[in-house]
């Protein structure tokens, strides 16, 4: 994780499944709370369930309640895999321009 005074990149890693969501969570939730604006860097990302895209969901949805910018600094095929596969593409994790 790298941060400025207002934002926070946090990479996450290779396994966003049900077994690191958890922890990944709390990451995330520490961020959050800790700035206006977060970036996720996804490219380390190699395996993605659908607990770690209800994860990624979940966050868009806990930054947007507390009026928090989330942006995707780099994207991965991973996730947009599972993505595609349970018909979740309205998720759209690819990285803004």
């Amino acid at each position: 994780m790298s941060s400025s005074a207002d934002s926070t990149i946090l990479r996450l890693p290779a396994k966003l499944d049900i077994y690191s969501a958890e922890a990944i969570r709390g990451a995330l939730l520490t961020a959050l709370q800790a700035q206006p604006q977060l970036a996720l860097d996804l490219s380390a990302v190699t395996e993605c369930d659908a607990a770690g895209l209800q994860l990624l969901g979940s966050a868009r949805r806990s930054a947007a309640a507390a009026g928090k910018l989330l942006t995707v600094t780099a994207g991965s095929t991973a996730i947009d895999s599972i993505a595609r596969a349970l018909g979740a593409r309205q998720l759209d994790f690819q990285p803004q321009p």
